[in-house]
């Protein structure tokens, strides 16, 4: 196994970008990410190894996040998005591709936010994250199949919302 250290550096940022996905806020994921390698420094001395080392990370962090996102149904974790944590920047500095890229940004994050819970987590997890689908099956706790028959729908989901969003647009 890697040292704490190693894996830390290595998994610190994909852990905080998924956490960050699900959440909508960047000191949650902060805090979550934090949890998330404090939880695999205690829980070391027990990983057996039947799983990548990937899979155990991202399902300690799935298991924080849902641990938080329980506790947070008052609200909290379904944050209106206007107020996510963006820099502050001088948008009439922006070159106007930077300026769309920032809108594009915040248009799959409100999509994202309208996504079921699983649906968000699978597309973060394939499409952000890159990860196999048996990976994802391992870290959700689900079968093959079924991680590739949601994994079509969120994408179909996310697709018609994104392109309904796009037709309101061009509307006005």
């Amino acid at each position: 196994m890697e040292t704490i250290e190693s894996l830390y550096r290595q998994y610190r940022r994909p852990v905080f970008t998924y956490l960050y996905g699900l959440t909508h806020n960047v000191h949650a994921a902060e805090d979550l990410t934090q949890e998330t390698f404090l939880q695999v420094i205690r829980s070391i001395p027990t990983f057996r190894g039947d799983s990548k080392v990937t899979t155990w990370i991202f399902g300690i962090a799935r298991n924080l996040y849902r641990k938080w996102a329980g506790m947070n149904r008052n609200g909290a974790a379904n944050l209106d998005l206007m107020c996510i944590d963006l820099p502050d920047i001088k948008l009439s500095n922006l070159p106007d591709r930077m300026l769309e890229l920032k809108e594009t940004s915040l248009t799959v994050h409100r999509i994202l936010a309208q996504l079921p819970e699983h649906q968000k987590e699978l597309i973060i997890l394939r499409d952000w994250h890159g990860m196999s689908y048996d990976d994802i099956a391992r870290i959700m706790g689900k079968s093959l199949s079924w991680v590739k028959v949601n994994i079509y729908r969120s994408r179909t989901e996310f697709r018609n919302k994104y392109n309904r969003l796009e037709d309101l647009g061009n509307e006005k």
